[in-house]
């Protein structure tokens, strides 16, 4: 398990006590919107990337679903349809910070959305 932030440092003596907050991996699901200008091999590299992500920070890849090309409701940067690929992985909570920021700064990603799944096993 991985340890969280400090909660609480005890000092007795010389030594100083620190107790940490126990975080465990959650279920979280990821859809996100390639833009469809980009081309299939650019394409299967983000989604290995962001699963390398994943993976490299000891999270879980439960299922990846790519759900292919799909037509806006309404256009997006004067773009009418993108590329629709769904992750569903556990990941711990500071890695999902991370995830979502990879996710913003890369150009070719249209629009995404993380959603945490299971709220009752904690």
């Amino acid at each position: 398990m991985k340890e969280g932030k400090t909660l609480l440092k005890i000092k007795q003596n010389d030594t100083t006590q620190e107790i940490k907050q126990i975080i465990k991996p959650r279920s979280y699901e990821l859809m996100f919107i390639i833009n469809f200008n980009t081309s299939e091999k650019e394409r299967n590299e983000l989604i290995e990337t962001y699963k390398k992500f994943i993976t490299e920070n000891n999270g879980e890849i439960i299922k990846v679903e790519n759900i292919g090309e799909k037509d806006f409701a309404y256009p997006i940067n004067k773009m009418k349809k993108g590329y629709y690929v769904l992750f569903d992985f556990k990941a711990y909570p500071d890695d999902v910070v991370r995830l979502q920021n990879l996710l913003k700064n890369n150009e070719k990603v249209v629009r995404f959305m993380v959603v945490r799944k299971n709220l009752k096993e904690d």
